[in-house]
């Protein structure tokens, strides 16, 4: 059977948006409306509640760095009071600003009175078996929320939104008391075939990408390819080995061609033309042209020489002009520098001067505060001493009236005086309703005895159920025949024999003993708790012993106004430190770029001379080069004139050329022709066998005489693939229909149990929606899997419905699983609490008209006692009407307004 819980009080700090300002409810098993804005802490309250139920404080994922507010350097701290299955337990887990460091403490009870059980890691795994729950594991170690893992609390403490009521109904089966109908085997084959199957197919049906079955499914399409490529590969080698047959035989055609050619020009090889005279004037006039090209280089070297001395000079002298220009500004920002880098360090003499000062002052003022805070600590000392004493003397007093009795015996005395009551009571309502009147003619000297009471009569009398009338020699009793369980004559008299226990004589008596009794007793009990909340005498005098002496003079020191000062010291201090360290900070780079000028300025002055070394070498070889071959203008007219000769020879060579050539081509015209067509067959021969080796390397590249083998090979590897993805597919068939029967055995399996839960959500879903939903059906996990109505078509499940449709159901549902959570545990112990149930902003897209009906149904159960309804908002309007206490989250106030 699933644990349940009732939730009696909770403490939190630091926790997310709650800073180190608490946020503590008194739940005490009621129903709340935890309000406020965004971020004000309303959340945070719950998920804290949830992480005293479910995590580990120490933990280290990513989910866990945010769980401590960065506003509270002292971590996070949350304590928890509840009750489990009706045993009730004090949870506190704290959890520090450093990674991975937290703890948690288990207790039995709560208050002052709880006593410590386990702690660590121990104390959360007796948490989570106690509530019925596992650790946080697999993936979703990555996620924030984990409430697959948190079983039948997963129905009843869902996160913000209400995302925990799918996972919840992945495990409904088993974590809604339906054990009787569904075994554990059962369960663990179909959450065994859910999880085979997943690793093959998604949710929707199709194949998961990183699957076996995707796996095998791109093995065999890439198999196919293989294959498609390598008979594409085939066809093209066949066209090639065609190719290259033709191109050999076009080869050997060429070559036969060339051997013709050949034999072509031997055959007009013949008498050649004498030239001899010709080619003599044709090489003397070449050899004037090389003389005068000798002069052109000499006349052109002379005016690029004196050029390239100008520019160099002229490039010189801007080099040098750039640099003293620069020297000047490097020179100007250096004395810059040097004079801002003085200011700073005479204005860091000045601040380390007044921080000696305040270090002084600061370490008086440091002592004069200890000895106000000594003087401040004994005067504190000396009112708890004189409070103790006055509160133990009280104490005394009470003592000494007799001892104290405790609530036992307290309440047995409340009790006899409510048993003598009701028995008197009875006896007075049967006398006066239905007794037995009794009248008396004449005098009748006896004792009567009325039930059960003395007493002195007239001449009539009634009685209720016994009368005795003794007197000398006879005694008649008379008993009324009564149809009650009760004989509330022995009742009363029993009361009145134990009166003499507590020495008091009627219930009067008894009352005022009492309720002197009970005082006194509360009286004690607060004393006692305001003693233990001091030291004792020991601690204080110990504490007094430890002060230093006190100094005399002392007496007019103020703590407040000290620690004042010496704040305005340290402030100070701080300022100064971080002006000293801005002005450091300010001057190194500053002193290091004074340096780095420094060194330029030495640089820019070093190559300055150089410059000016080089400048002065220049001019001087552009003087020298100008004495010895003139002027640019001279020399170019020089060069000009070479050039014109020049022209005039070369003309002539070319004049003798032509008619040379002339004569040679009527000799040699024939020779000329047979080449060229030599030539021509050569060139296409060449281009034929580089055709035919381009040939041979596409089909090298195709794969030659390995294609047959690798065509082969492809075809083996098609059949293999094709084979493990039909048999993977064959598999998740399997599992499918396999799975399927399952769900509908499960289905079937539970029908019986369900039945009441879905047909309670049934009654209410028609009482929300002020009957136009009145019929809804639900499978073995609570999905409803079709809503149907007198005046509206049926629709296919909750999510075909709206937001605010789907809201309803699930806040319907999870109520109907809290209200069967506690019809199973009340079977056994009547008196069982509440169960908590708790609804953060659940019902955000649901119109205020059905809110207040879905509030209503929520009302009903509260006062039944079946459930505890925590409800967070931040619009208070949502849970209005709710039959619960209010707490204020921004304002950390409670108030209850379910009267008003």
């Amino acid at each position: 059977m699933p644990a349940a819980i009732n939730l009696l009080k909770v403490t939190v700090s630091g926790w997310k948006a709650i800073d180190e300002n608490p946020v503590e409810i008194e739940f005490e098993g009621e129903s709340w409306l935890i309000y406020g804005g965004n971020e004000t802490g309303k959340s945070s309250t719950f998920s804290a509640i949830r992480a005293a139920l479910f995590e580990r404080p120490n933990a280290t994922g990513d989910f866990a760095n945010n769980w401590v507010n960065n506003q509270t350097p002292n971590g996070a701290r949350i304590e928890l009071e509840l009750s489990i299955d009706g045993d009730e337990l004090t949870i506190v887990k704290t959890r520090g600003t450093a990674r991975g460091s937290g703890n948690t403490i288990l207790y039995e009870g709560r208050g002052g009175g709880r006593t410590q059980i386990v702690t660590g890691t121990d104390a959360v795994n007796e948490i989570l078996e106690k509530i019925g729950a596992r650790p946080r594991g697999g993936t979703g170690m990555r996620e924030d929320e984990q409430p697959s893992n948190w079983g039948v609390l997963a129905w009843l403490l869902a996160p913000q939104g209400m995302d925990s009521v799918t996972p919840a109904r992945e495990q409904g089966t088993q974590t809604i008391g339906l054990e009787r109908a569904v075994s554990e085997q059962m369960v663990q084959v179909e959450e065994s075939l859910k999880a085979s199957l997943a690793t093959q197919l998604t949710p929707t049906g199709r194949v998961a990408g990183n699957s076996t079955y995707k796996g095998a499914i791109d093995a065999m399409n890439s198999a196919t390819d293989t294959l498609n490529e390598i008979e594409v590969r085939r066809e093209k080698y066949i066209q090639l080995l065609q190719g290259i047959t033709r191109t050999e035989l076009l080869i050997e055609e060429e070559e036969g061609k060339l051997v013709e050619a050949e034999e072509a020009i031997n055959e007009l090889v013949g008498t050649e033309v004498d030239l001899t005279g010709m080619n003599t004037e044709i090489a003397t006039i070449q050899g004037q042209i090389a003389t005068k090209e000798q002069e052109i280089v000499t006349a052109t070297a002379n005016v690029e020489s004196l050029k390239e001395i100008e520019v160099e000079a002229s490039k010189l002298q801007s080099e040098l002009d750039g640099l003293k220009d620069g020297i000047k500004d490097v020179h100007a920002r250096k004395q810059e520098l040097d004079a801002e880098i003085k200011s700073n360090h005479e204005q860091i003499s000045s601040l380390t001067e007044r921080l000696q000062k305040n270090s002084e002052e600061n370490l008086t003022k440091q002592e004069l505060w200890r000895a106000a805070v000594a003087e401040t600590t004994r005067i504190e000392l000396m009112e708890t001493l004189e409070k103790l004493d006055d509160l133990e003397g009280k104490m005394n007093e009470l003592l000494e009236q007799g001892p104290i009795i405790d609530d036992d015996e307290l309440k047995n005395m409340h009790e006899l005086v409510s048993r003598y009551d009701k028995a008197d009571a009875m006896l007075k309502a049967f006398a006066e309703g239905m007794g037995v009147s009794v009248q008396i003619d004449g005098e009748l000297k006896a004792n009567w005895n009325i039930d059960g009471l003395e007493t002195e009569v007239d001449s009539e009398t009634a009685f209720a159920q016994e009368m005795a009338i003794q007197s000398d020699g006879f005694t008649l009793n008379l008993k009324k025949e009564t149809k009650e369980d009760m004989d509330w004559v022995e009742e009363r008299n029993n009361c009145v024999s134990e009166f003499e226990n507590y020495s008091v004589m009627d219930s009067e008596g008894l009352r005022n003993k009492w309720n002197v009794e009970r005082h006194r007793s509360k009286s004690a009990d607060s004393l006692m708790l305001q003693i233990k909340a001091l030291p004792s005498r020991e601690e204080i005098e110990e504490r007094r012993e430890k002060l230093p002496e006190q100094n005399d003079g002392d007496d007019d020191l103020d703590v407040d106004v000290l620690k004042v000062q010496i704040e305005t010291l340290v402030e100070e201090k701080a300022h100064l430190d971080t002006e000293i360290q801005e002005l450091r900070e300010a001057t190194e780079p500053l002193e290091q770029e004074s340096i780095a000028i420094g060194n330029e300025l030495g640089e820019l002055r070093a190559k300055e001379t150089a410059t000016d070394a080089l400048a002065k070498s220049a001019y001087s070889r552009r003087d020298s080069e100008i004495e010895e071959n003139g002027v640019i203008a001279t020399r170019e007219q020089r060069l000009k004139k070479i050039n014109t000769e020049q022209a005039e020879i070369k003309k002539e060579r070319q004049r003798l050329i032509v008619q040379k050539e002339t004569e040679e081509e009527a000799a040699k015209g024939g020779i000329i022709q047979a080449r060229r067509v030599k030539t021509q067959i050569e060139r296409e021969l060449i281009r034929k066998q580089a055709d035919l080796n381009t040939q041979n390397s596409k089909a090298e590249e195709l794969g030659g005489g390995n294609l047959q083998r690798a065509f082969v090979d492809a075809k083996i590897a098609v059949n293999a693939t094709r084979k493990n993805k039909e048999r993977i597919e064959r598999v998740v068939e399997a599992e499918g229909r396999l799975l399927n029967r399952f769900t509908n055995a499960l289905n079937d399996a539970t029908e019986l149990e369900i039945g009441p839960i879905k047909d309670q959500v049934q009654i209410w879903l028609a009482a929300v929606t002020q009957g136009k939903w009145t019929q809804l059906e639900m499978d073995s996990k609570l999905n409803v899997t079709r809503i149907a109505g007198p005046a509206s078509p049926p629709i296919e499940g909750e999510k075909v419905g709206s937001g605010g449709l789907k809201q309803v159901i699930h806040g319907l549902i999870r109520l109907a699983v809290a209200c069967k959570v506690h019809d199973d545990k009340s079977a056994d112990n009547p008196d069982f609490p509440p169960v908590a149930l708790v609804m953060d902003e659940s019902q955000g897209h649901v119109d205020d008209d059905r809110v207040r009906r879905l509030v209503g149904r929520f009302n009903t159960e509260i006062e039944k006692g079946r459930v505890q309804v925590i409800a967070l908002s931040h619009r208070r309007n949502e849970f209005q009407s709710l039959n619960a206490r209010n707490y204020n989250v921004e304002r950390r106030e409670a108030t209850d307004d379910r009267d008003v």
